[in-house]
């Protein structure tokens, strides 16, 4: 009865799973020396939010029947850590003090 919505579902979660990998390839990139705090501090929790994501639409191409309240309940931590990459990599946001402290 649900087929070809399970077959779409692991289909889109295939094709967000290549973006993904492919923002992991580009964040891979950066590194870490000589770099000021607030990307010490963003970018770890970037990196973090797409590996949340990255696990995410795993489960979902897994079996989503199975593992899609798993990948839902994920959603929120993983909008939490990424919203906070952007809070303190924003200079309008927050001010270099806050951020080290």
């Amino acid at each position: 009865m649900w087929e070809t919505e399970i077959e779409l579902t692991v289909a889109q979660a295939a094709d967000a799973n290549k973006v993904i990998d492919q923002l992991t390839g580009q964040l891979g990139l950066y590194t870490f020396e000589n770099c000021g705090e607030r990307l010490n501090v963003a970018l770890p929790l970037l990196k973090a939010s797409i590996d949340m994501g990255a696990a995410a639409t795993r489960l979902l191409m897994i079996d989503p029947v199975q593992y899609g309240n798993a990948a839902e309940a994920m959603f929120r931590p993983q909008l939490e850590r990424y919203l906070r990459a952007v809070y303190f990599a924003s200079p309008n946001l927050t001010t270099d003090k806050q951020v080290v402290a």
